[in-house]
């Protein structure tokens, strides 16, 4: 009788034991599991979307940062060469003056070039930098020049662009109006500023 209680509290602590064991490894498991989706959000938060260069001088952005240069919402669309439109969206990003005033830009006469993750990359003067565009109808008849926004676009209709065009996009904002598709730039990842 003394030996069975005896072998009932041996079975009793090794089942207690064996219960905290298996405890203690789950909650570290979760632990582990937490720290990495939590480091893995900060390095999504912290990754480098763009980089601005002139001259000797570069500015890396995440897309917070990009974010709290100011934003500017407006509406924009374009049109491509068979006048086949798309939007207008909604498109929120940052105006490219803006991102050319952290510089001390000495020319007068200055372009830029913006590349994308494809290496693809196109050479912008500064009246497209200012706005300056042929705009056009849902039809493709230009209907005027100018009155644009350059925009580095992050949102379109509230959402963050996906990876087929963003993270970032080179977009112009004109609330009546179209402008053509060969100057918007998807996934845009740098801007060269070259002194003319």
């Amino acid at each position: 009788m003394v030996s069975e209680k005896k072998s009932n509290k041996i079975i009793s602590i090794v089942l207690l034991l064996i219960i905290i064991i298996a405890a203690i490894t789950i909650i570290y498991i979760n632990l582990l599991k937490n720290e990495t989706e939590n480091n893995n959000g900060n390095e999504q938060e912290n990754e480098i979307v763009l980089q601005t260069l002139y001259n000797d001088t570069y500015i890396n952005y995440n897309l917070e940062q990009l974010e709290d240069l100011g934003s500017l919402t407006g509406s924009g669309g374009y049109i491509n060469s068979v006048n086949v439109t798309s939007g207008p969206y909604e498109l929120t990003g940052v105006r490219l003056s803006t991102l050319l005033n952290q510089f001390d830009i000495v020319s007068e006469n200055y372009s830029i070039s913006v590349k994308a993750a494809d290496n693809y990359s196109k050479i912008f003067n500064k009246s497209f930098i200012n706005g300056e565009i042929p705009i056009f109808n849902e039809t493709g008849e230009q209907i005027g020049t100018g009155g644009a926004t350059m925009i580095i676009n992050y949102k379109e209709n509230g959402e963050y662009l996906d990876n087929s065009t963003g993270p970032l996009r080179l977009a112009f904002i004109y609330e009546d109006g179209y402008s053509s598709s060969k100057i918007w730039i998807k996934q845009v990842v740098s801007i060269l500023i070259i002194d003319d």
